[in-house]
C-alpha cells in the first residue's frame, strides 16, 4: 500500500495550459520533472461518473470506504485514509483536495506491487475494492502519461508559432526598409542624371568633358530625409584604407577623361566601392562620344594605366569581334535590330559593376546599366525602310539626320566618325571595351585584322590584378618543393624511403659509414658559411642537414653495441655477410654491384653539394652523381615512388602570404616573364596557362563570353602566342631557348636535311610534358602523353603484324581446295590474343600514368561545376538547392520524348541502310545469273554501290544526330558532347558493319553461294 497513492494523482489541467511567455515557457520545458513531482495531487475513491447516484447505494457502500481508510491508515498513508474518511461522511459533497506533506512519487513511475490484503470487515468486498482500485490504477497512469505527451507537443508547436511570428515581424520590418531604401534612390537618381539628349549642346559639351581640365565636378544631390543621410555616412564610413592600390577620389561626379587618367592600380575586393564612371560618362563610352586626346587612347579602345607598359604581361587574350563595317557584316541583318532585341542581348551577355553589397544592390545596379545601354541605343540611326529599328552593321551616310545631329551638339563629323558608334555591332563593341576597361580594369587594345573581316580586341593585366583574382578564388598554386618539402628531394633508399644520409649514419648495420660521414662535415661547414638570408629562407633545408650531425659519444656507443660488424665497420663471419646482404636488400638494391654504386654516387653528390653551397639544385647534383658511377642509381623519393617527375604541392593562393611584412613569396614557385616592355622582366607565381585561366576569370565576371559568341556577337576568344613558347621562364634563364624551342621547334636558316635530321633526332627524345602544362594547359598535355603512349605501345604490334605477313606470304594456301597449315593458324591465334591482351594492358597503363599526372600537376580531387550551355532553354524557376531565382530547368518528360523520337528515327535509317545492302545483293545475283553486260564486274560494281551508300548515310547519320542531340536540349557541355558521340557512334558502328553481319549470316539463306 506504500505506492497506492500513485493511482490517486490527477494532474490539475488549468495550471499546465495556462499561456504564458516563450521564456518561462522553455524554463518549464527544461524542469518538466521537478514540476510533476510538485504538482497537488487529488485523492478520490472514484472518478465522478463512478459515483454513488442514490442514498441507498451510499449507504451500502460507507462500510466499504471506512474499511479501506482504516487499511490506508495502518498502512502509514494517513492523508489518504483522511480522503476516505470523509468521503464515508458525505457523498453528495465533492472530492476533498489536499497537498500532502509526505514524499511524493514520480505519477510516470511503473506499476507498483499489488496491495496488502487487510481482513478488516468482509473480505469479500474489500477483494472487489482493490481489484476496482488498481484497474482505475493503471487506467489514470495510461491516461496521465498521454496527457502530458501531448502538453509537451502542444507547447514545443507554440513556440515555434511564436519564433516564425516574430521572424515575419522582422521580415515585415526589413521589406519596409528596403522599399522605402530603393524609392528614395530612385527620386534621387531622377533629380541627379539629366538626359544627354535633352541638354543644349553647349551644356551637353561641358558635360562630356570639354573643358581643360577635362573634370567638372558634380556634387551628389542631399539626402531626401535622415534615412538617406545615414546611409550615405555608413557608406563613407566603410571606405578602404589608403594603403590599398585603388583610386577612390571624392565622393562626386567624374567625368571620363578625369576616371582614365586617375585609375591606377585593381579593382581590389572591397565591401564597397564608387562607380568607376557616372552614368553621364557611361552613355558617352557606350555612345563613342569621348574628346579626341592622346592621354584618353579611347580611339584605340586602350585605358592607360599608372603602372605603365613596364609594369603591364604581354597581351595575353583577345576577342574576335565582327567587324560591323565589313559587307559581309552588313548584309547579315540589314533589316535591322528592334528595341526588345537589343535588351534581351544585353541582360543575357552583360553584368552589373561589382560595387559591393548584396544581390540586390547588383539587380539594381544592373538595370541601371541596361538604362543607359538602352539610352545609347535609341540616339543609333534608324534601319533603311523601317523608321522602328536601329542600324544593325555598316556605315551611316554623310548626309543622314544622324550626323546634323551630332554637329548641332558640337560634334565633328570627320574627327569623331572612326569612334562614334552609327551602328548596334559599333555599340556593342565599345560596351564591351568599356565593361573591360573601366569596370574590369583591365588595359585593351582594339586593331583591325588584315582582311579588315573581323577587330581583335587585345586584352592583359598587371600582376596585381592576377594577385588578387587568385586571391578572390582560391586558386590553386603551384608551390617551390625545395622551399617546403627539401626532404622529398634528397637521395633516399630505393625501397624503404629513408633519406641516404639517415641510413648510412645511423639505421644502416654498419653505420655510421666513415666516406659518408666525411663528406657529411664538409657540408655542414659550407653551410656555416651561407648567407644568412638564404639561411632563413632555406630554413627546412638546413634543419633536415642540422638534424644528422651525431654526437661523438653516440657513435662510439653504436659501435661499441654493435656485435655483427669488426672494428673496421666490416662483417666477420660468413653468418654476418649473409644477415648484412639480407638486411641490405631490403631497403637499398638486390644486386651488391648495384648498393657499392650507390654509396660511391652518394658520397659524390655530398662533394658536390659542399662544393656549390646551399643554392646548389638537388636535381642537377642528383644527375652528376649518377653519371659519376655511370648508372642512375640514386633517386629521390618522387622517384623512388614511380612518378616520372617532381611531384609540386599546390596550395590555395592566399596574396597576404605572397606581399606584405610577413609573407614568404619565395614559398611559391616562380616563373619570370617579359613585360609589354621587352625589356622589362616580371616575376610572377603564375605560368602562362594559369595567368589565361586568371584573366579570363576577371571578364567572366563583366561579359558571358559564352553567350556572345553562340549569338555570333563574338566570333571567338583564344589567347595568344608569348614568349613563354621560345624562352625559358626559369628564374635565371630567361633569355635561354626554352624546351619546347629545343624539342619541337624548327631551325632557322638551315638547309633541308639539317632540318630532316633535327625533325628524326626530336622523335626519340621524350615529349616534354611539364612545359606544354605550363603553357598549353593541362588538356593539351594530357593529350600528348596519351598520343605518345600510344606510338611506343604500337611498336608491339607492329612488329609481330609484319612477323605475321610474312607468314602468309611464305607459307600461301586456297582456302577452296586445301587447309591451311598448322603453323599459320598458330600465329593467326597468337596475332589474335596478343592484340586482346595488348589493348587491355595499354588500357590499364594509361589509366595508371593519367593518375600519376594528375597528381604531379595537381588536378587530383579537383571536381569541374559546369555550367549550362548557351542554347540551353528552359522555364526560370527557384533552385531547390540554393534557392535563388533564375534557374533555368527543363523538364525530363519533354527531354524523355525527344531522345525517343531520336531512337526511332535513327533505327529508321538503320533500316533503310539494311534495305538497301539486301537490294544491292540481290542485285549482285541478277547481274552475274541473267549475264547481263561486265557480269564479270558485278562484284566490284556493286561494292562500289555499297560504298556509296554507306558515305551518304554517313553524313545523313550525322546530319540528323546533330539535329535530334539539339533538340534534346541537354544541360551542359559534357552531357551534349556524350549525346552526340553516342548517337554517332552507333549509327557509324551499324552502318559500316552491318554488312558483315550479313554476308556471315542471311547471305547464304537469301542469295545462295554467288561467287
Amino acid at each position: 500500500m506504500a505506492s497506492m497513492d500513485a493511482w490517486l494523482v490527477q494532474c490539475e489541467p488549468n495550471k499546465y495550459c495556462e499561456p504564458q511567455s516563450r521564456d518561462k515557457s522553455r524554463e518549464r520545458k527544461k524542469s518538466k520533472r521537478a514540476t510533476l513531482q510538485s504538482a497537488p495531487r487529488t485523492v478520490n475513491a472514484f472518478p465522478d461518473e463512478e459515483r454513488p447516484k442514490g442514498a441507498f447505494e451510499a449507504a451500502a457502500m460507507a462500510p466499504t470506504l471506512a474499511a479501506a481508510a482504516a487499511a490506508a491508515a495502518a498502512d502509514g498513508l494517513g492523508h489518504v485514509a483522511e480522503s476516505l474518511g470523509a468521503q464515508a461522511e458525505d457523498w453528495g459533497a465533492p472530492s476533498p483536495r489536499f497537498t500532502s506533506k509526505a514524499p511524493r512519487p514520480d505519477p510516470l513511475a511503473p506499476p507498483p506491487p499489488a496491495p496488502v490484503e487487510v481482513d478488516v470487515g468482509s473480505n469479500k468486498e474489500v477483494e472487489r475494492l482493490t481489484a476496482l482500485l488498481e484497474e482505475q490504477r493503471l487506467k489514470n497512469y495510461d491516461q496521465t502519461r498521454r496527457v502530458m505527451e501531448l502538453l509537451e507537443q502542444l507547447r514545443d508547436e507554440q513556440e515555434r508559432a511564436d519564433d516564425f511570428r516574430s521572424q515575419l515581424e522582422m521580415r515585415d520590418v526589413d521589406v519596409i526598409r528596403l522599399e522605402r531604401r530603393i524609392e528614395e534612390r530612385q527620386q534621387v537618381r531622377k533629380q541627379s542624371r539629366p538626359d544627354i539628349a535633352e541638354l543644349e549642346p553647349s551644356l551637353g559639351r561641358k558635360i562630356l568633358g570639354m573643358r581643360e581640365d577635362g573634370c567638372i565636378p558634380t556634387p551628389p544631390p542631399e539626402p531626401a530625409d535622415k534615412w538617406s543621410r545615414e546611409l550615405q555616412e555608413e557608406e563613407e564610413a566603410v571606405q578602404p584604407e589608403e594603403e590599398v592600390i585603388i583610386y577612390r577620389g571624392d565622393r562626386r561626379s567624374r567625368t571620363l577623361r578625369s576616371s582614365l587618367e586617375n585609375v591606377t592600380g585593381v579593382a581590389y575586393p572591397t565591401e564597397n566601392k564608387t562607380h568607376a564612371l557616372n552614368d553621364q560618362d557611361l552613355i558617352s563610352c557606350f555612345r563613342g562620344i569621348v574628346p579626341p586626346t592622346e592621354d584618353s587612347g579611347i580611339s584605340r579602345g586602350s585605358a592607360p594605366r599608372g603602372e605603365g607598359h613596364e609594369d603591364q604581361y604581354s597581351w595575353i587574350l583577345a576577342l574576335s569581334l565582327p567587324n560591323p563595317r565589313d559587307p559581309v557584316n552588313q548584309a547579315l541583318r540589314s533589316h535591322g535590330i528592334s528595341h526588345h532585341e537589343a535588351a534581351s542581348i544585353f541582360d543575357r551577355c552583360f553584368k552589373a559593376e561589382e560595387v559591393g553589397g548584396d544581390k540586390d544592390v547588383q539587380k539594381e545596379r544592373h538595370l541601371q546599366e541596361k538604362e543607359l545601354f538602352m539610352n545609347a541605343f535609341n540616339h543609333l540611326p534608324s534601319a533603311e525602310g523601317n523608321p522602328k529599328l536601329k542600324r544593325f552593321a555598316g556605315i551611316e551616310p554623310a548626309a543622314s539626320v544622324f550626323w546634323m545631329q551630332l554637329e548641332e551638339m558640337g560634334m565633328s563629323k570627320d574627327t569623331d566618325q572612326e569612334q562614334i558608334a552609327h551602328s548596334f555591332l559599333e555599340l556593342l563593341r565599345n560596351t564591351i571595351v568599356t565593361k573591360i576597361t573601366m569596370h574590369c580594369q583591365l588595359p585593351v587594345r582594339t586593331c583591325a585584322t588584315e582582311d579588315a573581316r573581323s577587330v581583335l580586341v587585345l586584352v592583359t593585366a598587371t600582376p596585381k590584378d592576377l594577385l588578387w583574382e587568385a586571391d578572390r578564388q582560391g586558386f590553386p598554386t603551384e608551390l617551390d618543393v625545395r622551399m617546403v618539402d627539401p626532404a622529398s628531394l634528397e637521395p633516399c633508399c630505393p625501397k624503404s624511403f629513408y633519406p641516404l644520409l639517415d641510413w648510412y649514419l645511423r639505421k644502416a648495420p654498419y653505420a655510421p659509414v666513415q666516406e659518408v660521414a666525411d663528406a657529411y662535415a664538409k657540408v655542414i661547414l659550407s653551410l656555416m658559411d651561407a648567407d644568412e638570408e638564404d639561411l632563413s629562407r632555406r630554413s627546412l633545408e638546413v634543419a633536415f642537414w642540422a638534424k644528422h650531425e651525431a654526437k661523438p659519444e653516440e657513435v662510439v656507443l653504436k659501435e661499441s653495441a654493435s656485435g655483427d660488424v669488426g672494428k673496421d665497420g666490416q662483417p666477420q663471419t660468413v653468418e654476418q655477410v649473409m644477415k648484412l646482404a639480407m638486411h641490405e636488400k631490403d631497403h637499398l638494391y638486390h644486386s651488391a654491384r648495384k648498393r657499392a654504386a650507390l654509396q660511391r654516387a652518394f658520397v659524390k653528390y655530398l662533394e658536390l653539394k659542399a662544393e656549390r653551397g646551399l643554392n646548389a639544385d638537388p636535381l642537377e647534383l642528383q644527375d652528376e652523381a649518377n653519371k659519376f658511377v655511370g648508372s642512375k642509381v640514386l633517386v629521390n623519393w618522387h622517384n623512388a615512388i614511380g612518378l616520372e617527375g617532381v611531384a609540386y604541392p599546390y596550395k590555395a593562393f592566399r596574396v597576404e602570404q605572397y606581399s606584405g611584412k610577413q609573407a614568404r613569396p619565395w614559398e611559391w614557385k616562380a616563373y619570370q616573364c617579359r613585360a609589354r616592355r621587352a625589356d622589362v622582366v616580371i616575376s610572377t607565381p603564375f605560368n602562362g596557362n594559369e595567368r589565361a585561366k586568371l584573366l579570363e576569370s576577371i571578364i567572366l565576371r563583366q561579359l558571358d563570353l559564352a553567350q556572345l559568341t553562340n549569338l555570333g556577337l563574338i566570333n571567338s576568344v583564344f589567347p595568344l602566342d608569348g614568349r613563354d613558347k621560345i624562352e625559358s621562364t626559369i628564374p635565371g634563364h630567361l633569355g635561354e631557348p626554352s624546351l619546347l624551342h629545343e624539342r619541337w621547334g624548327m631551325i632557322d636558316g638551315s638547309n633541308i636535311i639539317r632540318k630532316v635530321m633535327h625533325f628524326i633526332q626530336g622523335i626519340f627524345h621524350p615529349v616534354p610534358l611539364e612545359e606544354a602544362k605550363d603553357y598549353y594547359g593541362e588538356r593539351i598535355a594530357f593529350y600528348f602523353a596519351l598520343v605518345e603512349l600510344i606510338c611506343w605501345w604500337l611498336i608491339i604490334p607492329g612488329l609481330t603484324g609484319i612477323a605475321v605477313m610474312t607468314a602468309h606470304k611464305l607459307m600461301p594456301y586456297d582456302p577452296r581446295v586445301e587447309k591451311a597449315p598448322r603453323l599459320r593458324v598458330g600465329l593467326d591465334l597468337m596475332y589474335a590474343t596478343l592484340i586482346a591482351v595488348w589493348s587491355t594492358v595499354l588500357q590499364e597503363r594509361w589509366k595508371r600514368r593519367q593518375i600519376g599526372l594528375a597528381l604531379l600537376w595537381g588536378q587530383r580531387g579537383i571536381n569541374k561545376v559546369e555550367e549550362p550551355r548557351p542554347r540551353f532553354f528552359g522555364i526560370q524557376r527557384r533552385s531547390p538547392v540554393t534557392y535563388e531565382d533564375g534557374e533555368l530547368h527543363y523538364p525530363t518528360r519533354e527531354r524523355l520524348k525527344s531522345q525517343i523520337l531520336s531512337l526511332c528515327v535513327l533505327c529508321g535509317l538503320a533500316g533503310l541502310e539494311y534495305q538497301g545492302t539486301i537490294y544491292t545483293g540481290k542485285l549482285r545475283g541478277a547481274w552475274i545469273e541473267n549475264d547481263w553486260p561486265f557480269h564479270e564486274r558485278a562484284q566490284q560494281g556493286t561494292a562500289l554501290l555499297e560504298d556509296l551508300q554507306m558515305t551518304v548515310c554517313s553524313k545523313l547519320g550525322y546530319f540528323l544526330a546533330w539535329k535530334l542531340n539539339e533538340r534534346e536540349n541537354l544541360r551542359t557541355g559534357t552531357e551534349y558532347i556524350n549525346g552526340l558521340i553516342a548517337k554517332v557512334v552507333a549509327h557509324e558502328l551499324w552502318n559500316r558493319f552491318h554488312l558483315y553481319f550479313y554476308v556471315a549470316f542471311l547471305k547464304a539463306n537469301r542469295e545462295g553461294c554467288v561467287i
